[in-house]
């Protein structure tokens, strides 16, 4: 018995039980049901022994199995009625069972790559060949010349030709492993929303990873992904809306946007790992060492443990001096441009791995903690603001916290410096607070529970971060992580990607350093991993302005 038929065989062996419960499915009777099976394991023994490579067995098993039943209805039962005959009776019955499959896959095929011709291309090519109009009918519908017809004709059929012409080898893995985008952003959005918003579907992140390293065509987008190019086009207009992919020479797309990978998140990481090691230390004795002359200051949260002080007077020390690594002229270049849609705005994607692909990558339990939700700089639209960080310690959730709690929180330090006896309303608030672990009331007595400043507490502490900061000497080394950041990204993003988008993603990546900076004093206990109860207010401060 030479290989072939051996492998035939064994096939036919292998899928036999699924065999006869796809036939006793179908025939409701064990006779019939070993009969329909008889003929559909000699059918797949004959295409087998063709010779025809098959990339998918259990795909083929099937479709032999449908094939069979369709000739098995029509020679035994006709009067029985399936769903499962489908285009079958469009195929000849004189060909064998893997001429008849072949020809059905190229009747697919061609479907395929119909669907995925651009606008212009799909619609004139449906007219004609499918609705059978003439080229003048079809010039005379379009609007356009006659010769224009023919030759998005003749350039729909070379484009068919190509596609048919791929080898399954070398079809894309974003059709078979699409991937997940995690978009944030940096800066203003537009009246339509925050850009996440554009990123509703699995279709709308893969369709930017798919022209990230080179733009396509939408033809080239549609086979890469295995989508309809209508479905595309729709996406496109979208994001070309929004300014986050562009339309470049020769009709094809580009992303303009950074997507991070865990390759590039790795070498930041390392980075931030370096950074925070020589960081750290300095950080904390320039701000530990005045954390008496804060507490003078009379601020309310003044009375609040040395700990809880530190979580949100050292992480908001960081981010200061980070922000004053280039001059103002560098920060008004990398600014972004006001878009199509709006906003002003800087997107921040990244791939979205599976965890056992993340715990894999070097020091992970270290660097994981290096990961923050955002930091939030809010104000009342007057003379008080406020910041919150998102950070591992705090949980990684989104805490609401905007205007109407800035406004709040001053409404409470006036009951606190006031002493009044509190309204229904006065409650109200307080009770609001509260519950968002930023004021308490015990024992008649209301306080903060995070850092509150009035205005000239606020320029006392300014002072004195500043005199930290300068003792620290941490300006030079947090402006060569940023540059260290701007130049792995340089070598890492498509070449065409712009100095703005670079520079400003390398700024809000290199902010990862407080993170990295807070990580390091706990992992080398010179701070102390807070109580799960304090999450609600952690890395929180306020502030009046004059």
């Amino acid at each position: 018995m030479n290989p072939l038929t051996r492998s035939a065989e064994e096939a036919a062996a292998e899928y036999s039980r699924m065999i006869f419960g796809f036939a006793l499915s179908r025939t409701g009777h064990a006779q019939d049901a070993e009969d329909l099976a008889q003929e559909i394991l000699i059918a797949l023994v004959s295409s087998l022994r063709s010779g025809r490579t098959i990339d998918h067995m259990p795909g083929w098993v099937y479709r032999i199995c449908c094939y069979t039943w369709s000739n098995y209805v029509a020679k035994h039962k006709r009067h029985w009625r399936s769903s499962e005959l489908d285009d079958a009776s469009l195929i000849s019955e004189d060909l064998p069972v893997a001429d008849r499959l072949a020809e059905e896959e190229t009747i697919m095929e061609l479907k395929r790559e119909v669907a995925y011709l651009g606008r212009v291309h799909r619609e004139i090519c449906v007219l004609y060949y499918y609705d059978g109009l003439a080229v003048g009918a079809i010039a005379g519908r379009l609007g356009i010349p006659a010769g224009t017809v023919k030759w998005h004709l003749f350039d729909a059929r070379h484009k068919i030709r190509e596609g048919f012409t791929m080898s399954s080898a070398s079809m894309e893995q974003l059709q078979f492993r699409p991937v997940r985008l995690r978009v944030g952003h940096n800066g203003m959005p537009g009246p339509h929303g925050e850009p996440n918003a554009y990123f509703s579907s699995l279709l709308s992140g893969n369709l930017c990873a798919a022209i990230y390293d080179q733009p396509l065509t939408v033809e080239q987008i549609a086979r890469k992904l295995g989508v309809a190019a209508a479905y595309i086009e729709s996406e496109l207009e979208k994001f070309e809306y929004a300014d986050l992919i562009t339309k470049v020479a020769g009709g094809k797309y580009r992303t303009n946007f950074i997507i991070e990978t865990k390759q590039s998140l790795a070498r930041q990481n390392a980075l931030l790992l370096a950074a925070a090691d020589d960081l750290a230390d300095r950080f904390y004795e320039a701000v530990e060492s005045r954390l008496p002359a804060l507490r003078a200051l009379g601020f309310h949260g003044s009375e609040l443990a040395d700990e809880l002080l530190l979580w949100t007077i050292l992480p908001y020390a960081v981010w200061r001096q980070h922000g004053r690594i280039k001059d103002a002229a560098y920060f008004a270049a990398m600014a972004p441009d006001e878009r199509k849609d709006g906003g002003k705005y800087a997107v921040s994607a990244s791939i979205v791995y599976p965890q056992e692909e993340l715990e894999r990558q070097p020091g992970y339990e270290i660097v994981r903690k290096f990961a923050a939700n955002g930091i939030k700089s809010r104000s009342d639209g007057g003379s008080h603001h406020g910041l919150q960080m998102e950070t591992w310690w705090s949980g990684l959730t989104w805490r609401d916290f905007d205007a109407p709690d800035l406004v709040d929180m001053r409404h409470i330090a006036d009951l606190i410096d006031s002493g009044a006896a509190h309204t229904d309303y006065d409650k109200t608030i307080i009770s609001r607070m509260a519950a968002k672990g930023l004021a308490k009331q015990q024992d008649g007595k209301l306080s903060c529970l995070v850092p509150f400043f009035r205005a000239e507490p606020f320029e006392a502490f300014s002072r004195l971060i500043d005199e930290a900061l300068l003792e620290a000497g941490a300006m030079a080394r947090l402006e060569q992580l940023n540059d260290d950041f701007v130049a792995l990204l340089t070598q890492s993003v498509p070449p065409a990607m712009s100095c703005k988008e670079i520079n400003n993603r390398a700024y809000n990546d290199s902010m990862g350093i407080t993170f990295a900076v807070m990580e390091r004093l706990v992992r080398g206990g010179r701070l102390a991993e807070p109580a799960k109860a304090d999450q609600a207010r952690l890395t929180t401060l306020i502030w009046q302005t004059k």
